[in-house]
This record gives structure tokens, sequence and C-alpha cells, in this order.
């Protein structure tokens, strides 16, 4: 090769990086905020289709069927929004019609629709985030299309029932009825998404516990503010019945700029509630995400939880805040950190987490249980 064909070659290569990197930066801006993989990795997938050999993520499928590439979601869109069928955690917006979405906006704030009966589930797709696997939720018992029931059996994991009743509130099992209440109240953390009804931290406390009513007032995607919207809503359809409140609070509540967004907001609300109705007993229950509970297991460059705030100057304004109120505090990392020391394994942390955020069915009945053990122990705030 002569020394001008070198480098005739070598200015080829770079012309083509640059116009590659001029591309995937164009792609990036286009398709903003949604997920999605690059150019390059596209154009890698349809080129060594036909070739496993050439391609080892193909090689996930050992145990059972995986999702690798957003093409398997694409040539059913059609197909999910006829059904109603919406996914969580990912980048089809488009899929969360009004007969998909779960809440709606009243008076300003976020409710939970009443009377739902959804089933839903995580899928099988390592995507977007290691810890987010994308989610499907769609109505129970009503009939899929054959190409969408296929998928859904396919990939889905562990399917769940989500029902609410008139008032909008999740159901907590065993249904019981009394005039003493207990107000579990929050976000979606609170209100069990991706579990059971009977999974929920209420229906798990309400069975420990029957000789009081449970009322789930969590909502899925709720600020601070909603939350305190929830609170009143629930004191003028339950008056002089709420002896006791635990409220959840998520990490992601930490908003400076929104309304009720510091924890200075939220106690000195809660204050003025405690008083105003009555009640006797408060627990804030901290819910951090597992980029916090365990770092050096969850936290990786260029995913979410690589970035993710500690929260912890807010975290520790949160307990001294609480505890000045006369109010009961405890921490769900608390819980996992502690079956680490049981199990003799880090990883076990993960058992009570079902994602980044929310509790698995292990998790709130752990939590159910110190809650209780909680109450009986003499002296105990």
């Amino acid at each position: 090769m002569t020394k001008k064909t070198l480098q005739n070659t070598v200015l080829t290569i770079v012309s083509l990086l640059v116009t590659l990197v001029i591309a995937e930066g164009v792609y990036a801006l286009v398709r903003g905020g949604n997920l999605d993989t690059s150019l390059s990795f596209k154009a890698y997938y349809h080129m060594t289709q036909g070739m496993p050999w050439l391609n080892s993520v193909q090689s996930l499928d050992v145990y059972a069927p995986v999702i690798t590439h957003s093409e398997t979601f694409d040539q059913l869109l059609d197909a999910f929004e006829a059904d109603g069928v919406a996914l969580g955690n990912s980048q089809y917006e488009q899929l969360r019609t009004d007969r998909a979405k779960m809440n709606t906006i009243i008076d300003g704030c976020l409710v939970q629709k009443p009377n739902l009966d959804k089933e839903s589930t995580f899928l099988r797709a390592g995507l977007y985030e290691p810890f987010a696997l994308v989610t499907a939720f769609y109505d129970y018992g009503k009939p899929l299309h054959p190409e969408v029931r296929a998928f859904i059996d396919r990939y889905a994991t562990r399917k769940v029932r989500h029902r609410t009743n008139e008032h909008g509130e999740r159901l907590t099992l065993p249904a019981i009825v009394s005039d003493s209440k207990v107000v579990v109240a929050g976000d979606s953390i609170a209100n069990g998404a991706g579990l059971s009804d009977d999974e929920t931290l209420a229906s798990r406390l309400q069975t420990r516990d029957p000789s009081r009513q449970y009322v789930n007032i969590g909502i899925g995607g709720a600020d601070a503010n909603d939350i305190a919207c929830a609170l009143e809503r629930i004191a003028k359809r339950y008056p002089g019945q709420i002896r006791e409140l635990i409220y959840i609070y998520c990490e992601n509540d930490f908003k400076d700029d929104k309304p009720m967004g510091t924890p200075e907001d939220v106690v000195s609300g809660l204050q003025q509630y405690v008083k105003a109705q009555g009640i006797d007993k408060v627990t804030i229950v901290y819910a951090p995400y597992i980029y916090n509970v365990v770092p050096h297991l969850t936290r990786f460059r260029g995913y979410r939880g690589g970035n993710f705030d500690s929260h912890k100057s807010e975290r520790e304004r949160l307990i001294q805040l609480t505890r000045s109120a006369g109010f009961d505090f405890f921490d769900m990392a608390e819980l996992a950190l502690r079956e680490i020391d049981i199990t003799g394994t880090e990883f076990a942390a993960l058992s009570l987490y079902e994602d980044h955020a929310h509790w698995s069915p292990i998790g709130t009945s752990k939590m159910a249980d110190y809650l209780i053990t909680r109450r009986r122990v003499p002296g105990s705030s």
C-alpha cells in the first residue's frame, strides 16, 4: 500500500466516523428523552439477524425468553393500543391512553381511578435500565389480540391483580370495616405497584391486625402535594375515624421546585393535619431507592443509578423533623441491610425490592412484621 493510498484510507475512515458521530447526535436530539438504542446498535442488530454467532445478545434466552431489542415491541404497538395495554418504564408514551391510565386529575390533584381491575406484570426486557424492567398493564379478564396474549405469556414474569374500590382506594384484603382506621399514604410504593391486592403493605398489616381497618390511599406517580390532597379527601370520607397514619416518604418526593417538595413542608403539613384530625400515632417510613441502599451493586455509569442523588442531607433533615414532631421514623434500608447480615450475602438486600424502588412481597411482609412488632414494644414512639 502506497503512502497516498494509506492517507486516503485514513481520511475515509475519519470522515465516516465523524459522519456517524454527527448522525448519532442528531438522532439523540430527535428522540429527546425517549429511551432507545443507538443507530449503530440498530444497524448491527439488523445486519447480524440470522448470524447468532455474531450477536452474543441473542444467547440470553438460556432459561426463559428475553426481549433484547425494541423492535420486539414496535411490531405490536397498534395491537397494544387497541387492547389498552400500556408499557411502563419504556419510551412508548403513545400507549398511555385514557383507557390504560390508572390515574386522572381532579381539582388539580392526581387521583387513582375508582373501580379499576387491572392485571400487570414485569416483562423480561433488559433494554433500558438494569433495575427498572418494562412493565405491562391492561384490563383484567378482557380478551386480548392473540398475538398480544402470546407476547405477554412468553415474556411475562409474575402476573398480579390491581383493583380499586368506588373511592379510588387500592383494595385492602381481607376486607374489614371498622370505625378505627389506619391510613397508609404515599405514592406507588404505598399503593403497592407490581403487587397483588393481598400483598400491599396495607393488606399485610390488615392480616396481622384484624381489629382495625387499614385504608390504602397510595397513588402511583404522586408527588407530596398529591398525597396531601389524598389525606384531605380521606379525612372528609371518614371523619373522626382515623386513629393512625403510616406515611411512606419516597426519595423522589425531595423536589425543591414543587409544592411540598421539602421535608420541612411535609412534616409541617402533617403536624397540622394530625392535630386537626385527632390522630393518635404517625409513622413516617422512608423509602430509598436501591441505588442508595447497596450502591456498590446498583450504580452503573450511563444508567439512572450512576448519578442518582444520595439525598443524604434531606434524609437527615427528615429524621430530625420527624422526631421533633413526635412522630415515629423507620427506614426501609435498615430491613434490607439486615438481610445481608442474616443471609451472609450482599445480594440479599435486593430481595426486599422488585425493582429500583418498589417493595417486593417479601419487603412488604417484613415491613408489616416490623411495624406490628414495634407497636408492641413498651415505650416505643
